[in-house]
């Protein structure tokens, strides 16, 4: 078992070095064809390549703001679920459980189709907008990450309440029920797990792509609020690639996937050292 950890983790680490390598040396080489004085035009808040105007900033903003409120949407959902599995131990847990496994294994664009012909339209008529904007994406990126973000802290909790020598015992003596005994001890004794959870959830919705392809608007400008259409890196990536390209753009595309590389390994490292 060990021995299959190692490999699997070698092979693992090896292809994430080669992947994030192949990135890095086409950063350098598109950017040595257009050469250093095309970054300030790179990093502006305008995109618009025909008057040689190359921003990624408001993809890069919009990226980190969907995510967020994203994770904020999905937090009170998830706590409310990791407290229902924990304190009805029954089959509505096993329910719950099994439910949140059946999420996970959902393709990302079926999320994407209900939110394009179910939220999109309810949000339009509820006069915010188009529909398609900040709000939406976020609320189906929230239901996303429901999964990773109960499940890790599930499993957490599960290791420390089913183990006989915990602080659980001490909380049947002093008469507290599994409701006190989850609050006060067990989300405590698991923050690091829960925070891990968090860490992979953030990640989870700031890499994904065909929601926010889909139900974003794919508006290169920076966000006015909540109901306002954006355009997030992962989507940006992919709508580039769809069109002919010149060197400048071709930078910002290897750019927009190193900086989508960084920001993985570095959920991935947030991650590990939460659980440590």
């Amino acid at each position: 078992m060990r021995r299959a950890i190692y490999f699997f983790s070698g092979v693992g680490l090896i292809g994430s070095t080669l992947l994030f390598a192949a990135i890095l040396a086409g950063l350098v080489h598109t950017l040595g064809q257009t050469g250093p004085d095309i970054l300030p035009a790179v990093f502006s808040l305008t995109w618009n390549p025909a008057q040689g105007a190359y921003g990624l900033l408001p993809m890069i903003s919009s990226s980190i703001m969907v995510a967020l409120l994203a994770l904020v949407m999905a937090l009170p959902t998830g706590f409310g679920l990791l407290w229902s599995i924990w304190v009805y131990d029954n089959r509505y847990s096993l329910f719950l459980r099994n439910l949140l496994r059946f999420m996970a294994g959902i393709p990302t664009v079926v999320y994407g189709l209900c939110g394009l012909f179910i939220l999109v339209p309810f949000m339009r008529g509820l006069g915010a907008g188009n529909g398609f904007s900040l709000a939406s994406v976020s609320l189906v990126l929230s239901v996303l990450i429901l999964p990773p973000l109960v499940l890790t802290a599930d499993s957490a909790v599960h290791n420390l309440m089913k183990r006989p020598e915990t602080l659980t015992l001490n909380a049947g003596a002093l008469g507290l029920g599994r409701d006190k005994a989850f609050l006060y001890i067990a989300v405590h004794a698991c923050r690091r797990q829960i925070a891990a959870g968090l860490v992979l959830a953030f990640g989870r919705a700031l890499g994904d792509t065909l929601i926010a392809l889909m139900i974003s608007g794919n508006a290169p400008v920076m966000p006015k609020g909540l109901f306002s259409s954006l355009r997030v890196l992962p989507a940006h990536i992919n709508l580039l690639t769809a069109v002919e390209i010149d060197a400048n753009i071709e930078l910002t595309l290897f750019l927009s996937g190193f900086l989508l590389m960084t920001a993985a390994v570095g959920m991935s490292l947030l991650s590990r050292m939460a659980q440590k």
